[in-house]
């Protein structure tokens, strides 16, 4: 029988690599797909041509949070955690959230000379997406 929490964690991977996708020309892969040793050191997502992203993504669905994920990750890595709470026997998602140290969130505002807002995904329209 298959591992659902391993399910539902390649499920939010591939979800953070579609949604990482739209930013980046190069095809994005898996460290599973593509590096055995970027994966055992908690990045989770490369460019398929075998260079790493600008930063060190780790994807992380579960129900609570755990601070030894930061500890673990790269210095200049992004944890995309899908957060779930258990409903019955079953899990739901109840947020998305990205999280980083200032440093890896200042140079990534530092690539960007325009708007900010722009880079940030805010609409004149004040969507809540």
């Amino acid at each position: 029988m298959a591992n659902t929490n391993k399910i539902r964690g390649n499920s939010w991977e591939y979800a953070v690599r579609d949604f990482l996708q739209h930013f980046f020309k190069k095809k994005i892969i898996t460290t599973r797909e593509g590096s055995k040793a970027l994966d055992n050191n908690k990045i989770d997502l490369m460019f398929e041509d075998g260079t790493t992203l600008p930063f060190s993504p780790q994807c992380k669905s579960s129900i609570s949070y755990n601070w030894k994920w930061l500890e673990e990750m790269p210095s200049n890595g992004i944890l995309f955690w899908k957060r779930m709470i258990k409903v019955n026997t079953k899990q739901k998602c109840i947020g998305k959230y990205v999280i980083m140290d200032l440093e890896t969130f200042k140079s990534i505002l530092n690539r960007y000379e325009g708007n900010i807002l722009d880079v940030l995904g805010n609409n004149s329209k004040g969507s809540n997406e």
